[in-house]
């Protein structure tokens, strides 16, 4: 918008604003109707206008009323906190403005253009709103700065909306692994067809954990891809951590996942064996008790622990007679959770 200030013969000073001649009157009354030339743009300045002031100009044939803040006007006469009302017969605003001076980055003007458009319609646009709010998001998630990509995911996850899928995305493709993480955990609370794809690409991500995070989404919503995706990933990691997968094969628990499960309770490190056998109780897998019991025998007290823990939580009256030698363990740990399982089957 361009200002130029300019002396007219009416006495008033005056500005050329967006190329539409107007004339300018200081601080009058809104009730002088000498202000109110007929068939003529005005500009009035007022510290504060009031919705009744404006029912008063519509009462004077005036259709339509719009209110600019540009502080490029504390360059003239007007100071950036007083407030100018463009009175002009007819005057439309097309929205579509507004929506192009948000993609251009023009956020205070795309604003103020969007007040004027409100006070023109008499309401709320909240079509235009949302489209205002989701176009800020896609930038931001856009951004090379990764405090807006993640104020835009925030953002994103406020909303809730199908539509924020997009900014997500960006939010998965990201350099920045707390952008990532982010993203991948707020896209856990969509429910939409095309969640289950951006976790498989999370898969690839360069940070270890950002693909344990969509290993865990993809496991929660027990997708088709899922038992081979986190096989795939647990045969990448060193041995000593894949006892992080046992949970993810018990959570899924379809065929395929839980021959793998059991598989991790024959491993060669004590914590993966532990693990399988913690998430199997804890997912109550009683199909795998057999397996539980053969390995209460085993010597290592931590597993021993786990065995009586298991057996306890899946209610195994045939692992009495286990759970009573495991009490006399040298342990006091074993000893504790043989005590507590025996407990919980009532003997």
């Amino acid at each position: 918008m361009t200002v130029i200030e300019k002396e007219n013969s009416s006495g008033f000073e005056g500005f050329f604003a967006a190329d539409v001649p107007v004339h300018l009157c200081k601080e009058k009354s809104s009730t002088d109707d000498s202000i109110f030339p007929s068939g003529v743009v005005t500009v009035i300045f007022l510290r504060s206008l009031r919705r009744n002031i404006f029912q008063f100009l519509r009462q004077w044939g005036i259709v339509s009323i719009v209110l600019y803040h540009y502080p490029l006007f504390s360059e003239g006469v007007v100071s950036e906190k007083q407030e100018v009302a463009v009175l002009e017969g007819e005057t439309k605003i097309n929205k579509s403005h507004v929506l192009y001076l948000i993609q251009s980055q023009e956020v205070e003007k795309a604003i103020i253009t969007y007040n004027n458009y409100k006070l023109i319609s008499g309401a709320h646009d909240f079509e235009l709103l949302q489209e205002m709010a989701l176009t800020l998001l896609r930038i931001g998630a856009q951004s090379s700065d990764p405090s807006k990509q993640l104020t835009s995911i925030f953002g994103s996850s406020i909303a809730g909306i199908s539509a924020s899928i997009d900014i997500l995305e960006a939010g998965i493709t990201s350099s920045h692994p707390e952008t990532q993480m982010a993203a991948i955990q707020f896209l856990g609370h969509l429910q939409d067809d095309r969640c289950e794809a951006l976790f498989t690409k999370a898969m690839s991500s360069d940070y270890f954990f950002a693909r344990m995070e969509a290993a865990y989404q993809l496991a929660l919503r027990k997708a088709s891809s899922a038992t081979g995706q986190i096989e795939s990933l647990m045969y990448r990691v060193p041995p000593q951590m894949r006892f992080f997968f046992a949970q993810f094969f018990a959570l899924i628990g379809t065929p395929d996942a839980i021959i793998l499960l059991k598989q991790m309770m024959d491993d060669s490190f004590h914590m993966t064996r532990v693990e399988a056998i913690l998430n199997a109780a804890r997912f109550g897998r009683d199909d795998l008790l057999p397996a539980i019991r053969c390995r209460s025998t085993h010597l290592n007290n931590a597993e021993q622990e786990a065995c009586a823990f298991a057996m306890g939580a899946l209610k195994d009256s045939k692992s009495i007679p286990k759970l009573k030698n495991l009490s006399k363990s040298s342990s006091s740990n074993v000893q504790l959770a043989s005590l507590s399982a025996l407990y919980k089957l009532g003997d």
